[in-house]
């Protein structure tokens, strides 16, 4: 089965989830097609390490997470192995893994990742350090975007999109000048338009 990649990021048309997720199916020698992105609902555990909130900027993606998600990957991968090795009764180090798949030395008969979740399950993860870069086979490499499908046939879903019971939008309008404070002069007409609640000034904007 995909690996789901829960990013923390938002993506917004920087790829930042596509490298970050390159950088994971390295370690994890799991091919980028078969990573499934998912962007990180609202949570501290995806905190930015040096923002300390959720959030996305200042270019820093890559740079604050690119140790991270090779440390993770490779951690993951042995943990992996190790189960497949006590699923085959083998010695880890006899267990290749191909394509993302581990693979039995004597048969051939091979296992994915979500086959070996439940083996998986209760084993300590190990602190495993990445791999030389100069082995490395995808990242730095051309590869498709992982959000360019989605994102050509409309299917994610972005705050514009939400929709509750109820619910009515409003737009800020701002004065042309930012020293000046915005008003309606013609609010009786506003008002009268189909449609139109009501209107609010604010210390920026109507």
């Amino acid at each position: 089965g995909r690996v789901r990649f829960v990013c923390g990021r938002t993506e917004m048309g920087q790829g930042s989830s596509t490298g970050l997720g390159l950088l994971l199916c390295e370690e994890l020698e799991l091919p980028l097609a078969e990573l499934e992105l998912r962007i990180a609902p609202a949570d501290r555990a995806f905190d930015h390490a040096d923002y300390l909130l959720q959030t996305t900027g200042g270019s820093s993606s890559i740079r604050t997470e690119y140790l991270l998600m090779l440390q993770a990957g490779a951690s993951v991968r042995e943990l992996f192995r190790s189960a497949a090795a006590r699923r085959w009764q083998l010695p880890p180090e006899q267990i290749k893994l191909v394509g993302g798949r581990f693979v039995h030395p004597g048969n051939g008969q091979s296992l994915s990742y979500g086959e070996l979740v439940a083996d998986a399950r209760g084993l300590k993860l190990p602190k495993v350090a990445p791999r030389d870069p100069s082995t490395w086979r995808q990242a730095g490499q051309r590869v498709p975007r992982l959000d360019n499908r989605p994102k050509a046939t409309g299917a994610p879903i972005f705050g514009i999109d939400v929709q509750v019971p109820d619910m009515v939008n409003a737009w800020v309008l701002h004065a042309p000048v930012p020293t000046q404070r915005g008003r309606v002069q013609n609010e009786a007409e506003v008002l009268a338009q189909p449609c139109v609640l009501q209107v609010v000034a604010t210390s920026r904007g109507v």
